[in-house]
C-alpha cells in the first residue's frame, strides 16, 4: 500500500472522529466537545503517520525485525501519549475527563487503523 493511501486514510479517520465529537455534542449524547479535541486528534494524526513511514522505510533484515521495530514504534508512541495526555491534564483540569476519554477512544481508533494497514501489507509480501 502506498503511504499517500494510508495518508488519505488517516486524514479521513481525522475527519470522522471530529464529526462524530460535533456531532453527538450536538445531540447531547455527550456534555461538551473536548477542550482539547482538535489537538489530540492532530497528535494522533501526525504521530500515527510517523510510525508508518518509519515502519515502511525500515529494511528488515530477519523476519523479526519488523515485530521488533513495531513494539519499539508502540512504546514510544505510548510513553510520548502519555507525557501529552498529562500536560494536557494539568492545562485543563475541569475538562480532563472529557479530554483522556477523547485521547483513549482516538487512540484505540488511530491504532487500529495503522495495525489493519500493517497486517494487510505484511500478509501481501
Amino acid at each position: 500500500m502506498k503511504i499517500n493511501r494510508f495518508i488519505l486514510g488517516v486524514i479521513a479517520l481525522f475527519i470522522l472522529l471530529w464529526a462524530a465529537t460535533q456531532w453527538f455534542a450536538m445531540k447531547g449524547l455527550i456534555d461538551e466537545v473536548p477542550s482539547y479535541c482538535l489537538e489530540i486528534l492532530l497528535l494522533l494524526s501526525i504521530g500515527t503517520i510517523v510510525i508508518f513511514y518509519f515502519l515502511q522505510k525500515m529494511k528488515a533484515t530477519e523476519p523479526l525485525d519488523f515485530i521488533k521495530n513495531f513494539l519499539l514504534s508502540v512504546v514510544l508512541k505510548i510513553l510520548l501519549s502519555g507525557v501529552f495526555i498529562f500536560i494536557l491534564i494539568k492545562l485543563d483540569p475541569t475538562g480532563a475527563t472529557a479530554n483522556a476519554i477523547f485521547f483513549m477512544i482516538s487512540y484505540l481508533f488511530f491504532t487500529g487503523y495503522e495495525v489493519i494497514v500493517l497486517t494487510k501489507k505484511k500478509n501481501a509480501e
